[in-house]
């Protein structure tokens, strides 16, 4: 099985690859310096055309826009855009894919992916996952600034990894909030009128 896992924000979109749970690459695809929506939308499918055109993707798995909002951490603008690009691009990689497609929540994620890690006294949950697929996987290349940091779109390819891996770990039994599983298209001919 061939799965794609992506973690979608506005601004960067995380994406790994997996053969069965084996990693094959992992990146992500910058969209801070692109204005307007729609552009986004366009950068999206050029970067999965040019990069992602010849793979037979079977699952591609994504990250629910979060459930759970902080108080001063997001507006109402900013959840709707999120949920509205979500969707464009879950539309497309079905378009382009024709493959099932899978959703999880964050938090969901994190216990599939990592049933021996216990988050809940973890102030840094995205530290501590990216210190987990590091372990999990020594031969990814991390990406640092110039004071040596850890890039913040390092964490939105470790939430892309962590969605492929629950994937793999779901025994089917989440709840549909948790698990949501829309069918790959049909592959019919449609009858002309």
């Amino acid at each position: 099985m061939v799965l794609l896992s992506l973690d979608i924000s506005t601004s960067c979109i995380g994406i790994s690859l997996f053969v069965d749970s084996k990693l094959l690459k992992i990146e992500f695809l910058n969209l801070k310096n692109i204005k307007g929506f729609n552009q986004k939308v366009d950068s999206f499918v050029s970067y999965v055309k040019d990069n992602y055109a010849d793979v037979s993707i079977d699952v591609v798995v994504i990250e629910l826009p979060t459930r759970n909002f902080r108080q001063g951490s997001s507006n109402n603008y900013t959840t709707m855009l999120l949920v509205a690009f979500n969707h464009a691009i879950s539309y497309i990689c079905r378009d382009i894919f024709n493959a099932e497609l899978a959703y999880y929540s964050c938090d969901r994620a994190r216990k599939l992916a990592w049933p021996n890690f216990d988050f809940s006294n973890i102030e840094d949950k995205k530290l501590a996952v990216h210190t987990l697929v590091a372990n999990a996987e020594p031969q990814i290349e991390w990406f640092f600034n110039k004071k040596d940091k850890l890039m913040i779109q390092n964490f939105d390819m470790t939430d892309a990894y962590t969605i492929g891996l629950a994937y793999f770990n779901d025994d089917n039994g989440s709840t549909a909030s948790d698990r949501i599983l829309t069918p790959a298209k049909s592959k019919k001919k449609k009858k002309k009128l």
